[in-house]
């Protein structure tokens, strides 16, 4: 479910949005209030986003804004980078302001309304989001319910979405999503040459007189405001001009700035340049590592991140190992991720981020003994997840523990009730368990039979088949009071008739058992299974036999002139 790194930090520091894609220049210097939201865009009081920030960028639509507006105040006030746009669609650059505020947030918050939904601008922003947590780029998308709306409207893409109904207990529902993504952030993992939430730039802009000539103060002074569409621009005119200008500070530089435009490949020739030039320099050996990742070039980035790994700082260790783990492990070499992940582990020896990522390789590695001990281990941690829980639900299931993994599935339902990785473990436990039960029924142990079908049960409360098995091994195991009561129930006026003929009939022959015959007969009829044409079936012999049976049991006239004039009609008038 998850690969095999995670994230390691979990610091949250107060923030707000300061200069960014989604304040106007011009509305900063006036210090208006902009888009109705209730900010003055001049009244910058909080930071930008350190290290382990939560960075949430806020999708609305602007008929919405008096919500978002208590959504936003009471984000920021719990310790969230917001980034939310003040302008509207029709405001500047839409496209570009959109792009900027995604590029600085791991989080996308639908605020999902009536009126949210029929907006295409909040389309356009969410299905981006959901490409950049395809691609690594976001951690997840959340639903944040403000307002009735028929849920048909949710697009098919975003329905298996974490949502939460903000419509009854705001603060309670917030604090419960802020909860789940926070705990998310401190496990998730991250693609191979992804950077880490809050990861400071490898390479820092450099001081106007690093780099010599006009062109390479312009380069320091457009990095210095993030301006790196200007600093190409230099980088390339500094090569026309003056070759010999290209110092080891040069191709660093220009090679952040592709990196920033998105360009690894040629990002990754500057940035090896520079690391040829010094290469006990380790920011840049990591950022030409990077650009490497980026490119594709698993294989050219691993030496890299060996080197860069020797640093003597731990904390930078730690950053490194989180890229070079997947990278191996993309290599297909596991057993070197592995050591790699218990290096980690003798820096931060309780971090649930490298324990998740040593089970999972455990896992790949077909060490399922040790990997389930240590799904244990994670999942009995106050700071358990869904995915903890689950995990172990399919360790203890592969491992043939069924009442473990029952009880840990159960865990991770309670937990996240709407996770869409339930379905599936769900799936492989009732088969597991029914593989059980059938072999406990072929051994005659009928006792534990019963345990097995009410452990599914447990799973799937509403099959009916199952409810029918259930009903025939209480009566094998001599519980008839507690069969009938179960056959009861499900034939009684008001519960969902049993429209499967299979199952009404199979409930029918339970129902000759049991001396039920009402019951039975009423299965029969509710499955349509007593009309003169079902009885021209394949299933149509064997539904007269149950019915003959049914219709001699005591207080059976009623039942006997009904199969009277079925036999009729069917043209059986000996019979009759």
């Amino acid at each position: 479910m998850r690969p095999p790194h995670v994230t390691l930090h979990a610091l949250y520091c107060p923030h707000r949005l300061a200069a960014s894609g989604g304040i106007s220049t011009r509305a900063l210097a006036a210090g208006r209030e902009v888009g109705g939201m209730g900010y003055r865009e001049g009244e910058e009081t909080m930071t930008a986003p350190g290290p382990g920030t939560t960075r949430i960028f806020v999708s609305y639509n602007r008929q919405d804004v008096a919500f978002t507006r208590r959504l936003v105040e009471a984000l920021e006030r719990l310790g969230v980078y917001v980034w939310v746009d003040r302008e509207g669609a029709t405001e500047g650059d839409f496209i570009k302001r959109i792009n900027q505020g995604l590029e600085r947030c791991e989080w996308l918050v639908l605020v999902e309304t009536p009126n949210s939904l029929k907006s295409d601008a909040v389309e356009m922003e969410v299905n981006a989001a959901q490409n950049r947590v395809l691609y690594g780029q976001m951690r997840g998308v959340m639903r944040l319910v403000a307002a009735a709306r028929d849920p048909r409207t949710v697009p098919p893409t975003w329905a298996t979405l974490q949502f939460y109904d903000a419509t009854s207990d705001f603060d309670g529902t917030l604090a419960a999503m802020l909860a789940a993504i926070r705990a998310t952030d401190a496990r998730q993992p991250r693609r191979p040459g992804a950077e880490h939430p809050g990861a400071q730039p490898l390479i820092s802009p450099a001081a106007p007189t690093t780099i010599p000539g006009p062109m390479g103060a312009r380069m320091a002074n457009a990095a210095a405001v993030g301006d790196w569409h200007r600093v190409n621009d230099a980088a390339e005119t500094l090569l026309e001009d003056d070759p010999k200008g290209a110092t080891t500070e040069f191709y660093r530089l220009w090679g952040r700035a592709l990196l920033e435009l998105g360009k690894p490949a040629a990002a990754s020739k500057a940035l090896l340049r520079a690391y040829e030039s010094d290469k006990s320099d380790i920011p840049t050996t990591r950022a030409a590592a990077r650009a490497l990742l980026r490119a594709g070039d698993l294989a050219g980035a691993e030496p890299l991140l060996r080197r860069a790994s020797t640093t003597d700082d731990d904390d930078e260790r730690l950053d490194v190992l989180r890229e070079y783990v997947p990278t191996l492990e993309a290599l297909g070499r596991p057993d070197d991720a592995l050591s790699r992940v218990e290096q980690a582990l003798l820096l931060a020896r309780d971090d649930p981020s490298w324990l998740i990522a040593k089970r999972d390789l455990l896992v790949k590695l077909n060490r399922q003994p040790e990997a389930l001990e240590l799904a244990r281990q994670l999942a009995a941690r106050p700071d358990a997840t869904a995915d903890d829980a689950l995990a172990l639900a399919r360790l203890a299931r592969e491992a043939g523990a069924l009442d473990e993994a029952v009880a840990a599935f159960d865990a991770a339902a309670r937990r996240s009730p709407e996770a869409p990785e339930l379905a599936p473990e769900r799936t492989a436990l009732l088969s597991a368990l029914t593989a059980l039960r059938e072999r406990e029924v072929a051994a005659g142990r009928t006792a534990e039979a019963l345990r097995m079908i009410e452990r599914e049960l447990a799973l799937a409360p509403g099959d009916t088949a199952r409810r029918i098995t259930h009903a025939d091994l209480l009566r094998r195991a001599g519980r008839v009071a507690e069969a009938s009561q179960a056959v009861t129930a499900l034939v009684a006026a008001g519960a969902r008739p049993i429209r499967d003929a299979a199952q009404a009939l199979s409930l029918a022959r339970l129902c000759v058992e049991l001396g039920l015959a009402a019951s039975g007969w009423a299965a029969l009829e509710a499955a349509g299974l007593l009309a003169p044409a079902a009885l021209g079936g394949a299933s149509g012999a064997e539904t007269l036999t149950v019915a003959r049976a049914l219709a001699t049991q005591p207080n059976g006239a009623g039942r006997i002139i009904a199969l009277v004039r079925l036999l009729m009609a069917i043209g059986q008038p000996k019979e009759a």
